[in-house]
């Protein structure tokens, strides 16, 4: 990954991520770059997804389609504990 003219290193990346619930779209196509000591909010209206983004980036439900790294790690293969 290039920022300008530097290398950055994300610390969790979430590469279009999907997640839904029969016909209710929860998470549509996510894109996210954290890098590392960074702080993230996730606001927004109730049934915006918010819930569904935590649990999907903490590995207890796992994407429709796309994927969540940690330091290039996908978080599918580790067990959610």
């Amino acid at each position: 990954m290039r920022t300008g003219s530097r290398v950055s290193r994300a610390f969790l990346q979430w590469q279009d991520v999907d997640r839904r619930y029969g016909s209710t779209v929860a998470l549509d196509g996510v894109r996210l770059e954290l890098a590392e000591g960074k702080i993230l909010a996730v606001m927004g209206p109730s049934g915006c997804g918010k819930t569904t983004f935590l649990r999907v980036t903490a590995g207890l439900e796992q994407p429709d389609s796309g994927r969540v790294l940690c330091r290039g790690e996908d978080l599918a293969a580790i067990p959610a504990h």
